[in-house]
């Protein structure tokens, strides 16, 4: 937040020196207009004398006859031409305030003279040049929504050395059961083990998820698995696991025990929430498990996800 204050106030700083710059090079071009040749030569011996100062002083004489002379010079050229100089004068004027300042504040200024002097650049070219340009950017900043999109959207490896637990649940008013899959992956995505089964009588859907991630701590644990992390798409489960917000209602305690189960039964085991296109497998499972008499685990990939795990192993 400071930073940004500090880009803010360095930005106004720098629009008020271009300010005085533009008013100092109409006074310049003012007063050249008026002066005669004996009031030039006094103006001369004037510059001379500076000589005799010390170091700090001389700066910002040199810098007032710089700035003159570049505005001089601008008003010699035609308007097409005046506009590199303005901006190099402009980002000079820049540069030189910022040299006094601590490196954290000339990051921020630099940054801004850089926004200054690409948005120059750009309104110099044709019309033509400037649609390339702009299609380029909304080309580059579309393909970077869609990688991060895709990153979301689909299954991701677990870290080295460790396992995935997918979990998710499924709902059916009719037969008043609530189904829940799950499935653990290694980091290469090979298939380690998954299970199905059903609970009954049907409960709100927040409640049935943190019981779907309940149920699967439980079941990993029994498989005597440390070295595991959890996946869901239920965020409201995933965020109450992580945050907390002493909830004392059902739903809050089966995410208690959850969480005080995993921080004695796992190492660094962690809960993460992702899409439900990246959890097509559990949520396949889930449905299936609705019309389970019995809960059923596999050692081998049954064939309902067959397909998805194959997909999600590239």
């Amino acid at each position: 937040m400071q930073i940004w204050q500090n880009v803010s106030e360095t930005c106004q700083a720098i629009v008020e020196r271009a300010r005085k710059l533009l008013e100092g090079w109409k006074e310049a071009n003012l007063c050249k207009a008026r002066l005669g040749e004996g009031e030039q030569h006094h103006v001369m011996r004037a510059g001379s004398s500076s000589s005799a100062m010390g170091e700090g002083e001389q700066q910002q004489p040199m810098r007032a006859v710089n700035t003159a002379s570049a505005s001089n010079n601008s008003a010699a050229t035609g308007e097409g031409e005046q506009q590199p100089d303005t901006r190099a004068v402009s980002t000079a004027s820049a540069s030189s305030n910022s040299s006094g300042m601590g490196e954290g504040e000339q990051q921020p200024v630099t940054r801004a003279v850089d926004t200054v002097s690409a948005s120059n650049n750009i309104h110099a070219l044709g019309e033509g040049e400037q649609e390339s340009v702009s299609r380029a950017v909304s080309t580059v900043s579309a393909s970077s929504s869609s990688s991060a999109h895709q990153q979301n959207t689909k299954w991701q490896k677990p870290g080295r050395g460790r396992l995935k637990c997918n979990v998710d649940a499924a709902f059916s008013s009719s037969l008043n059961v609530i189904g829940v899959g799950m499935c653990i992956r290694d980091e290469t995505g090979q298939f380690v083990a998954a299970k199905s089964l059903r609970s009954s009588p049907i409960c709100d859907s927040s409640i049935g998820e943190a019981l779907g991630l309940s149920y699967a701590i439980q079941w990993v644990h029994e498989m005597q698995l440390t070295n595991v992390d959890f996946e869901m798409d239920a965020k409201q489960v995933v965020d109450y696991y992580i945050k907390g917000s002493n909830d004392i209602s059902e739903f809050g305690a089966i995410i208690d025990d959850c969480r005080r189960r995993c921080c004695i039964w796992f190492e660094n085991s962690k809960v993460e929430f992702n899409r439900r296109q990246a959890n097509m497998v559990t949520h396949t499972l889930a449905r299936e498990a609705i019309l389970l008499a019995s809960p059923q685990t596999f050692n081998v990939v049954p064939s309902c996800i067959g397909s998805l795990i194959s997909n999600e192993k590239l």
